[in-house]
């Protein structure tokens, strides 16, 4: 097949936005990776060290990679089904995090349900193939060390469930008063395994949603709702960031998925355990707290 995206599926011109997009997350992922080094980035920008800002370099460099092989996965997939989704638009954003990932544009006709557990099984599964080495690389060169109860500038974060195996893995049962201090690596894999459990959330347009809409077509609706609702009282019992997500969720995604399906031979057995192999990453990504302190 050819490079040249389908004539039938060419996306509308973005001009300078996605490049422009990347530039400047790269400047707020090093950003966010250095001030990690410098106490939260408290004192000027010219007495941080030069170690951190090779910090800053190294998470930016893992992060943004782990988040261009997702993006690329969908391309790949959606490429094997005749479909051009553009060019992938990173969004930065503030510290701690630098970056809310990145986002393609959405296919501009009807797709089977097969095309659309393809496409959305492609990029969860692309990014993990390099997020699951760089987070052991990373969590094997990380310390365990005492909370510095009485110095300002930690951050106290909650671990997923397949980092935590790692963690322990590597460093065994964690004492009493410490706790894994994360190499710059390591915390790219972490905003990585966040940015992965996020996008598989079964819910509207995300991957998780698409995987659904493959799966089990309208039905998916009520899959959405029922997320919907699981989210809120998750802001109410343990974290209340979860409720700024539905919002931005709702007001950027809308509600439900927009069932662009085309009529097809259904999905294959095949397909239905990848649809479900991908989304059996959820748990083991997601954390339900995900700040859990800071000073």
């Amino acid at each position: 097949m050819s490079d040249e995206p389908p004539q039938d599926a060419a996306p509308a011109r973005l001009g300078p936005l996605a490049p422009i997009a990347f530039l400047l997350t790269i400047v707020t992922t090093i950003y966010a990776g250095a001030s990690l080094s410098v106490h939260r980035g408290t004192g000027p920008l010219s007495a941080w060290p030069a170690g951190a800002w090779w910090d800053g370099l190294v998470f930016s460099t893992a992060l943004l990679v782990v988040l261009a092989a997702h993006e690329a996965g969908h391309m790949w997939a959606a490429k094997r089904e005749g479909v051009w989704l553009g060019w992938p638009i990173f969004l930065p954003s503030i510290p701690p995090l630098g970056t809310l990932g990145a986002v393609l544009q959405a296919p501009d006709r009807p797709l089977t349900r097969s095309a659309w557990v393809r496409i959305a099984a492609g990029g969860p599964l692309g990014g993990l193939v390099l997020l699951l080495p760089i987070a052991l690389v990373g969590v094997a060169m990380s310390e365990v060390r005492p909370l510095p109860i009485e110095e300002g500038g930690w951050m106290q974060l909650g671990t997923p469930l397949l980092f935590g195996w790692m963690e322990r893995w590597f460093h065994g049962p964690i004492p009493a008063g410490h706790d894994v201090f994360l190499h710059p690596l390591a915390f790219a894999a972490w905003v990585g395994f966040l940015v992965t459990a996020l996008n598989l959330l079964p819910v509207a347009q995300l991957d998780g949603g698409h995987l659904v809409h493959g799966l089990i077509g309208g039905a998916a609706r009520w899959v959405n709702w029922l997320v919907w609702g699981g989210l809120v009282v998750l802001g109410w019992l343990a974290y209340p960031g979860w409720w700024v997500l539905v919002l931005l969720l709702f007001v950027v995604l809308g509600v439900e998925h927009p069932q662009r399906l085309t009529p097809g031979p259904g999905i294959t057995p095949g397909e239905r355990w990848l649809a479900l192999v991908t989304l059996c990453w959820l748990p083991l990504t997601f954390v339900p707290q995900p700040l859990l302190a800071i000073a």
